[in-house]
Order: C-alpha cells, then structure tokens, then sequence
C-alpha cells in the first residue's frame, strides 16, 4: 500500500515535471519565431513595398521640352573671318519671343521682338525697322540667320546626347552640326533640362551659346 502511494506521487511529480518543460519549450519557440521574424531581410526590389528605383529616375529624367521660357547667357558667332559676340536675354511667352543684346560692359546692342501675331521689329538706339521674321534680323545683326524656333530646341537638349554631334537639317535646307555640352536640370523637381553650352556649325559659319540660367516659363 505504501509503495503504490509513492508511485502515484513519484508520477504526479513527473507529469507536473513534465508540463512545465512542454510549457517552457513552446515559450522558447515562440520567441525564437518572433525575432526570427524581426531579423528576416527586406523585401526584394521591385516588390509591391519597395519603389522600383530605376523607374523613378527614368521618370524624373525624361525630358520635357517647354514651350516657353526665360534665358540669359553669351553668344558669339563666326562668319568667316568676323566675329561678334554678345550677353543675351531671351524669353518666349505665350504673348511672343524677345532678344536682348548686351556689350560685356552691359549697354544694350540692339532688341528683337515678334509679338503672337507675327510682326518682328529690332531696335537699335532710337531707330527701329520691321521684318518678316527675326532670322532676317539675326542676319543683319550677327550675320547669321538664326531660326529661333530650332534653337530653342537644341538649348534644351532635344534631340541631343552630351558631348556628341548630331546633324539637324535648317527650314532654308542648310544643315546644321550641333554639338550639346553639360545638361542640367533646371530644378531639383523639374522635368525640364537646359545644355549648359551649345555650339552649331555650317560651313564657314559657327555659333556658340553659353547658357547661364534658364527657366520654363
């Protein structure tokens, strides 16, 4: 009788025994799958979490040729044997387009205007003439005819790659060489982008274009 009474508490004490190991096992487990869950590596790239990064840049990127903007920069041209060369403010507004022309010393050369409807003027001192259009102007002015249309392309890169010569075929069927240095965005969030030196060549003909600032407008 007293040995069945100590094998009945000799197992009592096993199976409590017993219960708190199972118990402290599962505790240990359950941890162990909790940090094994907080040190689990990151998401792939490309998953549903992460944002893609190659696609952003590629969007932030492309660029967008603006119809209108704001520039200041140098010119300079060469016909042959003659240079000129100028400071130049230029803006194209949805009301028309705009040349300012500036010795190094700051006094202003000359002012070249087309309003949205088409009549062309340059000023010069207090003398003004008209024109069908500015390159007729241009040729007058710097001995080029410049199609400001075509420039305005080419000073945002369109059609360009850095550091390499394309060539662009003139609305008078004359070709151009064109050669784009350096492209900058015109702001951290922009899409626009701006070269900040350009150079055109025909010929006996070379123009250059320094771009100190630019903005779309």
């Amino acid at each position: 009788m007293v040995s069945a009474l100590k094998y009945r508490s000799v197992s009592k004490k096993f199976s409590a025994l017993r219960c708190v190991g199972t118990t402290v096992f599962l505790g240990a487990m359950t941890l162990l799958s909790a940090c094994s869950t907080m040190n689990s590596p990151p998401p792939a790239m490309g998953s549903s979490t992460i944002p893609d990064v190659a696609r952003v840049t590629a969007t932030v990127t492309t660029p967008k040729v603006a119809k209108h903007f704001s520039m200041t920069g140098r010119i300079s041209v060469r016909v042959d044997d003659r240079l000129d060369s100028a400071k130049i403010v230029w803006e194209r507004t949805q009301d028309g387009e705009r040349l300012k022309f500036f010795t190094p010393f700051g006094s202003q050369l000359a002012e070249v205007a087309s309003d949205k409807d088409g009549a062309t003027t340059m000023t010069q001192g207090n003398v003004t003439v008209a024109a069908d259009s500015i390159s007729e102007l241009t040729k007058s002015l710097l001995g080029v005819s410049l199609v400001t249309d075509e420039i305005a392309r080419w000073v945002q890169g369109d059609g360009l790659t850095e550091n390499k010569s394309f060539d662009f075929a003139s609305a008078d069927g004359t070709v151009w060489s064109v050669t784009a240095e350096k492209f900058e965005l015109a702001s951290s969030a922009s899409r626009h982008r701006f070269v900040s030196r350009l150079s055109a060549t025909k010929g006996g003909t070379r123009v250059r274009l320094v771009v100190d600032e630019w903005k779309a407008l």
